[in-house]
């Protein structure tokens, strides 16, 4: 609890048995701090295609299909959100072939950038 938390509750005898003063806890500094979402100064891209993030997400239950594995396309500029379910987690290079098709059949913009997590998935040997 914070101090301001703690002074109220004092102030209203709830808390009793200790002072409403507290010292400074390293620990509890620590564990509120929380990670920034974003670089300072990051923006999102100004034109459709300029950036796609994706990801590959397993879940402990099946999805249509008996699939565990989804692979998610988001399109920076717009938020446009394209998921595709995967059987197995090698088929996500023949996914991302597929989607790539897709978006050059719909538009006449080039994909730019792809961006990931680098996790092991995407490493093929």
């Amino acid at each position: 609890m914070s101090q301001k938390v703690l002074d109220i509750l004092f102030s209203s005898q709830k808390l009793v048995t200790i002072g409403n003063n507290l010292e400074f806890c390293n620990d509890c500094l620590y564990f509120k701090q929380v990670k920034s979402s974003y670089r300072i100064g990051s923006s999102r891209k100004t034109t459709p295609l300029g950036l796609i993030h994706f990801d590959l997400c397993t879940t402990p239950n099946k999805f249509l299909g008996d699939s565990l594995h989804f692979i998610t396309f988001i399109d920076d500029y717009s938020r446009k959100y394209w998921a595709y379910l995967l059987n197995d987690k090698t088929e996500v290079f023949h996914c991302f072939q597929k989607f790539h098709a897709f978006l050059s059949t719909q538009t006449t913009l080039k994909l730019r950038c792809l961006t990931t997590n680098n996790a092991g998935e995407y490493i093929n040997k």
